[in-house]
């Protein structure tokens, strides 16, 4: 007869009845185990806030847009996007490349305000305007007036139409809050500054691509240009992330570590108080190991139990203490499922780790124990 079926029911038994002697034993593994992994999982909620929050920085202050200024040489013409002879072609083969010319003139709003000017060709302008817009018309960038809407402004002492739209997140390259669009004006360009908007392609490193257009000028035995580089921000990013990563192992492991000397202490103030009967059930034939998976099935039950409940309770302080970042959400978890599946591996290991000096203590001969 398979006697294994009731032993199980006895192992059932005997937990139960240590569990309703002694509830704080179970608890207290419960309780730390669920604060430490809430605590744990608020700890890179806000590692994950912060980086989502410069990573958004950068791109509203469009910091990942290169930025050349120089003074005009020509006229920008109204068909072609930069002027023919433009050093800077070439770059338009390795990321989104805009021309435009800043001029000395501001134009002006309804309310008789100065707004910077700056003239692009035709194709730019009507990239930023629908279909039905007519060709030429102005593009005023501001925040000030909802997007879609014509108004009325000045240049020159002479009326334009203007449509409103929102700067998207690579115009913030400039700058400036509100600014003008117009059709390239005839006449001198003293005066013009020839403003480069370069947005590399993936892969491509803005660091290089400044360098190489401080190397066109050089070559060229000309004054170098003004070049707005973000990538000491970029570098301030990957060193952020690269820290993150060092921290995010050290939680890990030491959140292994505090759960393991905490169920292995508990785990041999039990054993010393169940030696007896595990001695018992060893002389009469159950196996080490069974006595072992019992112990390790109990502390996973209480780990994991706990681990659920620390994601939602993370969830809940997360979107509460990082309700300011703007970015934690209370209907999303805070952290992504890899993150959570490193959590869990870090508390499953503890546990696993903690069950180990069980396994010395049930290697003591039966006849030590029983009289």
């Amino acid at each position: 007869m398979n006697a294994t079926p009731a032993v199980l029911r006895y192992l059932a038994h005997e937990l139960t009845t240590r569990w309703r002697a002694q509830p704080i034993s179970p608890f207290a593994r419960w309780l730390l185990t669920l604060v430490l992994t809430a605590a744990a999982g608020v700890f890179l909620a806000g590692f994950a806030a912060a980086e989502m929050a410069r990573r958004a920085q950068l791109q509203h202050l469009g910091l990942d847009t290169l930025v050349v200024r120089v003074p005009a040489r020509s006229a920008l013409g109204e068909a072609a996007p930069w002027p023919a002879d433009s050093w800077a072609a070439p770059l338009s083969h390795e990321g989104e490349l805009t021309w435009l010319q800043q001029l000395p003139q501001p134009a002006f709003n309804p309310w008789d305000r100065p707004l910077p000017a700056f003239a692009a060709a035709l194709p730019t302008l009507a990239a930023l305007l629908p279909a039905e817009a007519p060709a030429g018309r102005a593009v005023w960038f501001t925040r000030s007036l909802p997007a879609g809407r014509d108004v009325r402004l000045t240049f020159h002492n002479v009326p334009l139409v203007a449509r409103t739209v929102q700067p998207a997140a690579r115009w913030q390259a400039l700058g400036l809050d509100e600014f003008v669009l117009l059709p390239p004006p005839a006449g001198d360009v003293t005066g013009r500054l020839d403003v480069m908007l370069f947005t590399p392609d993936a892969g491509h490193s803005l660091a290089d691509t400044a360098a190489l257009v401080a190397g066109f000028f050089t070559a060229e035995n000309e004054p170098p240009p003004a070049v707005q580089d973000p990538s000491p921000y970029r570098r301030a990013l990957d060193e952020l992330v690269a820290r993150q990563v060092q921290w995010r192992r050290g939680m890990l492991v030491a959140l292994a570590g505090c759960i393991a000397a905490m169920f292995g202490c508990i785990g041999l103030l039990e054993e010393r108080q169940t030696r007896y009967a595990q001695a018992l059930l060893r002389s009469l034939g159950v196996g080490r190991g069974l006595l072992w998976a019992s112990a390790w099935v109990e502390n996973l039950l209480l780990a994991n139990t706990a681990l659920l409940c620390g994601i939602w309770l993370s969830g809940t302080l997360a979107a509460r203490l990082l309700a300011g970042v703007n970015v934690i959400s209370p209907d999303v978890m805070p952290l992504a499922p890899a993150q959570w599946l490193w959590l869990a591996i870090g508390v499953n290991t503890g546990v696993l780790a903690s069950i180990f000096p069980l396994g010395r203590a049930l290697r003591r001969p039966v006849g030590q124990v029983l009289p």
